[in-house]
């Protein structure tokens, strides 16, 4: 029989699924960690040695290649099983960690947020980490799948879902969307672990994922904290105001490092920034007269006056509209988030009715 898959955007898809009982009892399969599987204690320090393993690996580069793009897309009937056992077995290792970490009942890097915004360059390495490790769960999956083992490929989504959650307590934009592509690659799992022959009903288990996945409100309010601690001379200069030379600076400074790029200045080597920075000075002087149109209309409909906007230099002019359009979206987008009732598989993700 076949299946309508609902996702975003109102996206149908075709899944061909094979009649199964209801499980006995109905939560006998679950999609996250079960509380009596949780192990007490931190993921941090497991997902780190995961993060290392990663790197001391001795899978080949040609079986590597193929574990992070070829494996993931192949059709499960063209996959070489065997080769994917070897591969898989090459980083048993790495899996046994992340099965490990992803139990734990939380992440756990008890930070205050200015202490969390210091650490952030180390941090740098995680989304691609957790991305990977997101892959190789997914080729373990789809090899339970072509040995038939329902249940493995079952406890291997718990370890995918349970990882992205842990991803999703730290309080960056940047891992806020990392948690979601982790969810995606795990609901891609889950929709061939659906289809294959002799699957258990996963009906109830689909169902009983929470409503809201993760809380994004720690997430919007750790980056305004950011945005202050990147650009303390805007809040200063909003405040007490600036000359033209010094909205100058903020503006070659704003064009450098962006807010809305994860790449900015907290993300950043200093020597990168300052490439960055000389290179975005040239390209002022072409860049100003296109963009104080577009200024000047998102300040006068944020409320300033035009005697206001008479008054202000070409550079603070575009400074402000910048980041005050910058500070308006991510507040607006907080605001609709908190408003969405935001179940993961309606939401963000996929559910099968």
């Amino acid at each position: 029989m076949s299946a309508q898959v609902v996702g975003v955007a109102d996206r149908v898809e075709e899944l061909a699924v094979h009649p199964a009982a209801a499980p006995r009892p109905a939560l006998k399969y679950r999609l996250l960690p079960a509380l009596s599987e949780q192990t007490p204690g931190v993921a941090a320090p497991l997902y780190a040695q995961a993060f290392l393993a990663l790197q001391e690996r001795k899978v080949d580069e040609a079986t590597w290649a193929k574990l992070q793009g070829e494996w993931l897309n192949a059709a499960l009937a063209e996959l070489p099983k065997e080769e994917l056992r070897q591969a898989l077995e090459q980083l048993r290792s790495v899996l046994q960690v992340v099965d490990e970490a992803s139990r734990r009942r939380r992440y756990g890097l008890e930070l205050t947020p200015d202490e969390y915004a210091r650490i952030l360059p180390a941090l740098r390495p995680q989304p691609a980490a957790f991305r990977t490790l997101a892959r190789i769960l997914m080729v373990r999956t789809r090899l339970h799948i072509l040995d038939g083992d329902c249940e493995g490929a079952t406890r291997s989504l718990q370890s995918g879902y349970a990882m992205a959650r842990h991803c999703a307590e730290q309080p960056t934009v940047v891992h806020a969307l990392v948690w979601i592509a982790l969810a995606e690659i795990m609901n891609h799992s889950a929709r061939e672990v659906i289809q294959m022959p002799g699957a258990v009903n996963l009906y109830w288990a689909l169902t009983a994922l929470p409503e809201r996945f993760v809380d994004l409100g720690p997430v919007f309010q750790f980056d305004a904290l950011v945005f202050e601690q990147m650009f303390p001379e805007y809040i200063h200069a909003k405040s007490e105001g600036a000359t033209p030379e010094q909205w100058q600076a903020m503006l070659g400074e704003i064009v450098a490092a962006p807010p809305w790029s994860w790449t900015a200045r907290v993300w950043r080597e200093p020597t990168q920034a300052a490439d960055k920075s000389s290179d975005a000075n040239l390209a002022l002087d072409a860049l100003l007269p296109k963009a104080l149109p577009i200024a000047r209309r998102v300040l006068r409909e944020n409320g300033i006056s035009e005697p206001d906007l008479e008054r202000m230099s070409p550079a603070e002019l575009a400074v402000r509209a910048a980041l005050d359009a910058y500070q308006t979206h991510r507040d607006e987008t907080a605001h609709r988030l908190g408003l969405s009732p935001g179940p993961v598989a309606s939401a963000l993700a996929s559910r099968v009715w």
